[in-house]
């Protein structure tokens, strides 16, 4: 059955309007496990590569009887079971997909880990959620080895156990000079991963798909405080299945070059379980940074997607052998994670000769809530598009919370299937950002006369000079004009008498000579004076999270240490 609101909002009409060719507001969401999603492929294309890592290819069927042994073992050796929280702190790789799915599977509820995390932040994030168990690489494995004395499993993993002989000897002559990791003992709570996945199955655990969480996602949120946002399997599923109505293109089996990094949910979802849900290639890529491999691979195996984020495309468009890769197989690339400059776009597709559009979500989505439409007469560049099905957007004043006119700004809020359950064990926390369905994102956004959703900036990102806002992504935009300009951030310092002013860090090109003085003047002409900058530091490259975003509090904090930096007015 397709559910539809009882009460539509006053956008309703638009988007229908608006929708591309196909695509229909309201779809059938089904009601499935995520397990289930792998076991479909698998019965409709067992033979069909699902994976593929530096040469080694593994079939849906061999991938899901490997998914099947684990889930066994997960329960019948390690004593793992519903609601168990099993952490994951694996680069792309089938141990990767193998376990998400297992844990699944035993409904159980991953946890999900970012590797370069410090043992102080891994072990906080594995208490706060009660973490039975951790499935890890074996270069990680120092940092967690006191897990054990928890009770908490661990089992090990290196990246060889899913390598060619050829692929293995090459990594093995890259990292000989590597440091090397210290080598578990194999006994008590310490596990091989390959010795669990050798034989066994049993059947699903039965969840409430609705209710049943099956990731926990940490999230700075609305308020820049770590916690977990808790997604179920019915999250999961319907962001998976928006994303395939989307475009006919991602109904059928593809190629999906998996570089995104599968602990962040944006990566997890258009390179992973989309891929899984129609059936498609994943060409795994462990080191999203190593861009003369990434180029290789494309050229190589030829995907027809690549979704990514904008330093992704910008490390392409910039790399210096470009021109001697064939990338004209890309066919489709969505954007997300941060602001995506209309020069990159740009210059990624006459590279490629594919369309790259810019879309939007939060970890607390699942994550994708917009994309522009899969046509180059139809998308809308400096858009994040229109609302996938199921969907719904509302602008509001964010003190009155009332809707304001179709063009003006406010804080964006949405509703979905994809909006998560809430915030693990932070009733105070989830009542402060969701109320009757809807999700309050902490995004300032307006409307276009065609429902067409547009980014202003982050609400705690914004500016107060002189009792305008002031919004950081319009700044960055005009740095972006200047030749000389890789990259910009705009933040808030503190003004006597304007209360802040406007200070933009820029990485320039190498070898340019260009000014602070010189890129003040540049923006002042394009900018009222309350937006000006009113000073400029050059920095060799701005603090990123592993999806591309600017960490601005960073560079708030480096303010605060060094107030006088940088070029003044």
């Amino acid at each position: 059955m397709v559910e539809q609101p009882s009460a539509p909002t006053s956008m309703e009409e638009v988007w229908k309007k608006s929708y591309p060719e196909g695509n229909q507001r309201y779809i059938e969401i089904p009601d499935s496990s995520v397990y289930k999603l792998l076991m479909d492929s698998a019965s409709k294309h067992p033979n069909s590569t699902a994976l593929i890592l530096f040469g080694k290819k593994i079939t849906y069927m061999k991938l899901l009887s490997m998914v099947d042994a684990l889930a066994f073992s997960l329960k019948e050796r390690l004593r793992l079971f519903k609601d168990s929280k099993i952490g994951l702190i694996l680069p792309n790789s089938p141990q990767y997909v193998i376990s998400f799915f297992a844990i699944a599977k035993i409904g159980g509820v991953i946890v999900q880990t970012n590797p370069i995390y410090t043992e102080t932040e891994i072990l906080n994030e594995y208490k706060t959620t009660e973490t039975s168990a951790v499935i890890t690489l074996d270069m990680y494995y120092p940092k967690i080895k006191n897990l054990a004395k928890d009770g908490i499993s661990i089992v090990v993993t290196s990246i060889k156990d899913f390598l060619t002989p050829l692929a293995s000897m090459v990594y093995s002559r890259k990292t000989r000079n590597d440091p090397k990791p210290e080598k578990p003992t194999y006994e008590g709570r310490i596990f091989r991963f390959k010795d669990l996945i050798k034989s066994g199955s049993s059947p699903e655990e039965q969840v409430e798909t609705k209710l049943d969480p099956v990731l926990f996602q940490f999230t700075g949120g609305t308020t820049g405080v770590p916690k977990a946002a808790m997604l179920s399997h019915r999250n999961l599923v319907a962001n998976a299945t928006q994303l395939k109505a989307w475009h006919s293109s991602l109904r059928e089996p593809g190629k999906f070059m998996s570089t995104l990094p599968f602990f962040h949910v944006y990566g997890m979802m258009t390179s992973m379980i989309l891929p899984v849900t129609t059936a498609s290639t994943m060409i795994l890529v462990p080191d999203p940074r190593d861009t003369e491999t990434l180029l290789k691979l494309i050229k190589k195996y030829k995907p027809d997607y690549l979704p990514g984020v904008p330093t992704l495309y910008k490390s392409i468009i910039n790399h210096p052998n470009l021109k001697k890769f064939d990338l004209k197989s890309i066919k489709v690339c969505v954007s997300g994670g941060a602001a995506l400059p209309v020069d990159t776009l740009k210059r990624f597709e006459e590279a490629t000769g594919g369309l790259l559009i810019e879309g939007y979500g939060l970890s607390e989505t699942s994550p994708v809530i917009a994309a522009n439409p899969v046509d180059r007469n139809r998308r809308k560049v400096g858009s994040v598009g229109l609302p996938l099905s199921n969907t719904e957007f509302k602008i509001v004043n964010p003190y009155s919370l009332h809707e304001v006119p179709v063009g003006e700004e406010g804080e964006i809020f949405v509703r979905g299937p994809q909006v998560m359950l809430g915030y693990w064990r932070s009733e105070s926390e989830t009542a402060g950002v969701m109320e009757d369905g809807w999700l309050r994102t902490g995004d300032i956004g307006r409307f276009d006369s065609e429902g067409y959703l547009y980014l202003v900036d982050r609400k705690k990102d914004m500016i107060i000079s002189s009792g305008y806002n002031v919004y950081p992504r319009e700044i960055e935009e005009v740095f972006y004009r200047h030749p000389d300009v890789i990259e910009a951030a705009a933040i808030g310092v503190p003004d006597e008498r304007r209360g802040q002013s406007v200070k933009v860090y820029v990485v320039k090109k190498e070898g340019s000579n260009v000014t602070e003085q010189e890129l003040m003047a540049f923006a002042s002409k394009q900018l009222a004076p309350y937006k000006r900058p009113r000073s400029v530091e050059f920095k060799k490259d701005l603090p990123r999270t592993l999806v591309g975003k600017v960490l601005k509090r960073e560079l708030r904090t480096d303010q605060t240490r060094n107030p006088r930096a940088g070029r003044r007015l």
